[in-house]
């Protein structure tokens, strides 16, 4: 903070979806599922590859990751977005 403002200010922007079709909507659910499951599949995976290499006894690390855990989710999520809009669009 300077001077009591916020130094960066962002908030993420939704496409609007039209999910009035039933069967369309019941598909973009399933794809959304698979998605943030694959993606916490691959946070973790990604966790544990840097904990072997940042120490040298991996399993007796009971550090906080939550920092790097934002890192991941604030890096990934545009991307996500962007991509669940153009599957919708389809």
């Amino acid at each position: 903070m300077d001077k009591n403002k916020p130094i960066c200010c962002t908030k993420p922007v939704l496409p609007l979806l039209d999910l009035t079709d039933e069967f369309k909507r019941l598909c973009l659910a399933g794809f959304a599922k698979q998605w943030v499951e694959a993606a916490d599949e691959a946070r973790k995976l990604l966790f544990f590859t840097l904990k072997q290499a940042w120490f040298k006894r991996p399993s007796d690390v009971k550090g906080d990751m939550s920092t790097t855990e934002l890192a991941f989710w604030n890096d990934t999520e545009p991307h996500f977005i962007m991509e669940f809009g153009r599957l919708q669009s389809r």
